[in-house]
């Protein structure tokens, strides 16, 4: 039976992303800085063998709906984000523009 995954240690580390700190304080305080780096890490780090963009989509849609907020991005307007983390090598990427997206779509319920 062959893996779906190929970049196991790579979803290891995005799975503790959100609660990482150093010297006791979170690296990612805000909500729309969790949701940024796991959107962006599960498209750049390739942790399965296919559907990245999709789980990143469907990670931030579920983290924003556990802690209270919709989404409020269009179809098309979610794919090209996707599409333009996809694309971009992360060096390229600007993360605060992603978390600026992020968080003018993010409402609170």
């Amino acid at each position: 039976m062959e893996s779906s995954f190929s970049n196991s240690k790579g979803l290891g580390s995005i799975v503790v992303l959100p609660r990482q700190s150093f010297l006791g304080t979170e690296a990612y305080p805000k909500l729309t800085q969790k949701l940024r780096i796991v959107f962006i890490k599960i498209i750049n780090l390739h942790p399965f063998v296919d559907g990245n963009k999709r789980t990143a989509v469907l990670a931030l849609s579920v983290m924003a709906q556990l802690n209270n907020h919709d989404l409020t991005f269009s179809v098309v307007e979610l794919n090209d984000l996707a599409l333009m983390v996809a694309l971009l090598e992360d060096g390229q990427l600007d993360y605060d523009c992603v978390f600026q997206v992020i968080a003018s779509h993010l409402k609170q319920i």
